[in-house]
This record gives C-alpha cells, sequence and structure tokens, in this order.
C-alpha cells in the first residue's frame, strides 16, 4: 500500500529555502526571493491545491530562528570555536599553535553572519548571556598570532555591523572599545588590522548609547588629536569617528573632538567633510556642523573653506526640501540659521525656506527678505 506524505507547506518552504542556502551559498534574503519567483514560474502551469498551498506558504515565509540551515550551521561552528577558545586559554594563547582551523571557523562565521537573519546569531548569544562573544573579545586581546587578532576582530566587527545596538552595548560594556582607543597610533597610515579597530569604533558609537564616564578618560582630546593626524591617510574613517562620538557626548562639559579641532585641523577635513554631508546629509553629521558653527567664527574658519562652505548652502537647501527624515529637515533649517549669519546665502536657499513647510523663525524670515507667515 502506498502512503501519500501529509504536506505541511510552511515546513516544506523552510526546507527549499535551506537547500537553496546550503546549495547556492547565497544570503538568505536572495533564497527567500529564488524560491519565491521559481513558485511563480511553475504556478503559470500547475494549478494544483497543494501547490497552491505551498506557493502560498514561500510568499508569506519567515525564517525560523531556532530550526533552520543558519542556525544549525552557526551552533556548530559556536560549538568547535568553544572548543577552540578553551584551548586557547590552556595555552596561554600561544603563537605556536596551529590556527588554521580557527581563522577558517572565523571566516566561515562572519561569512554566514553576514548572509543570514540577523535574529539568529541574536538568539544564540543571548541563550548564553553573551558569554561565548566575551570569549572571542578576550581571544582578540590576548592571543599573540596578527592573523588570528585579524580573524577575530573582523568576526566582531561583523556582528557589530549585522547585529546592531545589542552588541555595540555588550562591547562597550566589555570595554573593547577602551582597547581599541588605546592601540590607536600617533601616525599612519594605519595597517589593516588597525583600520579595522577604527572602523570598529564608529560601528559601536553609531546608536545613541552613553558610555560609562570612564570612557571619557580615555576618548579625550589627545586621543582625537591622533584621529586629526590621521586625516592624512584615513580622512573619511577618522571624521566618521569623530562625528558618531560627538553625538555621544552630551553628557560631559566639553567636547572632546570640538576641543581638539581647535588645537588642530588639517586640510583634508573640510572638503571630505562636505562631501560625506552631500552624499549623505545624515542626522549626525548636520548635528556636528551645527556645533561647530556655534563655538564661533574662529573656529568655523579654521577648519572650513569659504568655497566648501557655499557647497554646503546648497546641500541644505536641497535637503530642507527633498529630504524624506522630519529630522533632517529641521536640522537644515538650523544649518541656514547659522550660515545666513555668516552671511552665506543666495536664490536657491531663499526658495528652499520659502517653500518648506517647517515653521521659520521670524529673525531668519526678515534676513532673507521673505514675507511673514
Amino acid at each position: 500500500m502506498h502512503y501519500a506524505a501529509v504536506l505541511n507547506e510552511y515546513s516544506l518552504a523552510g526546507e527549499i529555502v535551506d537547500n537553496l542556502r546550503a546549495t547556492t551559498d547565497a544570503s538568505l534574503d536572495v533564497c527567500i526571493e529564488a524560491a519565491k519567483n521559481v513558485a511563480r514560474l511553475i504556478g503559470q502551469y500547475v494549478s494544483d491545491e497543494d501547490f497552491k498551498r505551498i506557493e502560498y506558504a514561500l510568499k508569506n515565509y519567515t525564517v525560523n530562528v531556532d530550526d533552520c540551515y543558519d542556525r544549525k550551521l552557526l551552533d556548530q561552528l559556536v560549538i568547535r570555536l568553544d572548543d577552540i577558545f578553551r584551548e586557547k586559554e590552556q595555552l596561554s594563547y600561544s603563537i605556536l599553535q596551529d590556527d588554521y582551523n580557527l581563522i577558517e571557523c572565523l571566516r566561515t562565521f562572519s561569512d554566514t553572519v553576514r548572509k543570514t537573519d540577523a535574529r539568529i546569531p541574536l538568539a544564540i548569544f543571548s541563550e548564553v548571556d553573551y558569554r561565548w562573544l566575551g570569549q572571542l573579545v578576550a581571544l582578540f586581546q590576548m592571543d599573540q598570532s596578527r592573523d588570528v587578532k585579524m580573524a577575530a576582530l573582523s568576526c566582531i566587527d561583523c556582528l557589530a555591523e549585522r547585529c546592531g545596538q545589542s552588541i555595540s552595548a555588550f562591547l562597550i560594556d566589555n570595554k573593547l572599545s577602551i582597547v581599541l582607543a588605546n592601540q590607536m597610533p600617533n601616525s599612519g597610515p594605519l595597517n589593516e588590522l588597525q583600520l579595522c579597530g577604527l572602523k570598529l569604533l564608529t560601528r559601536i558609537f553609531s546608536f545613541s548609547l552613553s558610555p560609562p564616564l570612564e570612557h571619557f578618560e580615555y576618548f579625550t582630546s589627545e586621543f582625537f588629536l591622533k584621529l586629526i593626524a590621521l586625516m592624512e591617510f584615513h580622512p573619511r574613517e577618522a571624521i566618521d569617528l569623530m562625528v558618531n562620538f560627538s553625538a555621544v557626548c552630551s553628557q560631559i562639559d566639553s567636547d572632546p573632538i570640538i576641543v581638539a579641532l581647535e588645537k588642530d585641523c588639517r586640510p583634508e577635513f573640510s572638503p571630505v567633510f562636505i562631501k560625506m554631508i552631500n552624499k549623505g546629509c545624515s542626522v549626525r553629521r548636520l548635528e556636528f556642523f551645527i556645533k561647530i558653527t556655534k563655538r564661533g567664527d574662529d573656529l568655523l574658519h579654521s577648519i572650513f573653506y569659504m568655497n566648501d562652505l557655499k557647497v554646503m548652502t546648497h546641500v541644505v537647501a536641497r535637503e530642507l526640501i527633498n529630504n524624506e527624515s522630519l529630522q533632517v529637515r529641521e536640522l537644515c533649517l538650523s544649518a541656514i540659521e547659522q550660515l545666513v549669519c555668516l552671511g552665506l546665502k543666495d536664490e536657491e536657499m531663499v526658495e528652499a525656506v520659502a517653500s518648506c513647510t517647517l515653521p521659520v523663525p521670524q529673525s531668519l524670515q526678515e534676513q532673507l527678505q521673505i514675507p511673514i507667515r
């Protein structure tokens, strides 16, 4: 007697996506979309009720973070790496160990995290109270092999990028941010490991997390003078960290980045920073610009070339009208107020302010000779 398998369309949809992940090694999003596309193509020729159920399940597919191909793969890697971490600790992180398997496992782990749903690694870490991530941080700090350090830091950076604020909060509490600050050299160019550390610091402080006051003993104006010195080689990376850290400085009296810029600024800062705002007009970049303008004309003119400030007037005028974020538009209006006080205004700016839907301060309307609303 022949027994037909009972169809569970949702389980089958998961198996289809998992098989695509295992076979192609494409990202989870791509595999889900591929499964939907195949079902849609077949659906043009198959009208069977069972197939319609499968097609519906694929259209509404949601990854099972507790039981899918990527969860099983990451669980296996965590177990293997856990054993290697313990062995490393027992041998005092000696450089004499064969680290090939360790490095390959870390690279596979990072590659999988990049390609899967961020909730999967977060679920794994939360189940063990982030103990495994703490071991990974210890490996980076203690191991004597530069290749191992690079693999560990790249994995941490990947997790911070994909999994967001909870990972960054752990790294701050774990004081990895302080370790990376202490390892920042006085001159450049940075090597691959140092540059990865700089980018990770930027990522750690990309969220609205107030670091413990202890951090401000290390992220001082002297530290940011080091970053300013690195602008010759890594201007964008240095500025990104300055912008992000400045955003978390509200709890202290003096912003160490502003203090550092008052002591020293490099010619690379002005054109690179304005170009960054032009390409990505974010809240934090605008807040940083406004903070500089409010510090006074001396600092402003020592940092920015007049031609770059003229470009800035066009950028904020454009974004005041076109940007979808209300907060960005409000900051653009604030930036325009500061620029007008410097005598920088043109027809494009006047038209943007006159047509914007935000409430415009009366003083600004008068300065731009716009009819008061």
